[in-house]
């Protein structure tokens, strides 16, 4: 058997973190790279399964139309513009599509005919919902361990 040893001065992993060396862009990127695309993954499905909420009123003309229509999910546009980056989760084309999930009460829409039509929240974002905890647990210990391996570079290098 074959033992190794190494020490880790904490000390020293404490200074990183307070000048901001483990907080900089590569971890930033790290997270983004790793998490986002995972992230909009769990959240297509979300979508998809119908899961998000509150679910459209009987008065909606979709739901008229089709008794089973889901709220986001009208023509796909949605799900197919979701992309994760380096940058983060990002929505390609119209960001009132993020409107959905960002504004806190909901958003007034504009009708055609010039009727308004008050549009409630809907988050769909999986990261951010506590009923999708299972899903987003598996993508933050995927995590854990390439932050940890991060770490570990980091603090042998200095």
């Amino acid at each position: 058997m074959i033992e190794i040893k190494y020490n880790i001065n904490f000390n020293t992993l404490l200074k990183e973190f307070k000048q901001g060396r483990l907080a900089d862009k590569k971890l930033q990127f790290l997270l983004n790279r790793e998490v986002a695309p995972d992230i909009v993954k769990n959240s297509i499905k979300y979508i998809k399964a119908g899961k998000v909420e509150p679910v459209l009123p009987d008065t909606n003309p979709r739901k008229r139309k089709d008794k089973n229509a889901i709220p986001l999910f009208d023509t796909g546009s949605l799900t197919k513009s979701l992309f994760g980056t380096m940058e983060g989760i990002i929505v390609l084309g119209n960001k009132q599509k993020l409107w959905h999930h960002t504004k806190e009460n909901g958003y007034t829409w504009e009708k055609p005919d010039g009727t308004s039509v008050r549009v409630p929240q809907r988050k769909f974002i999986t990261a951010d919902i506590p009923s999708e905890d299972k899903s987003t647990k598996k993508v933050y210990k995927k995590f854990e361990k390439i932050l940890v391996k991060y770490m570990n570079k980091r603090l042998r290098n200095k």
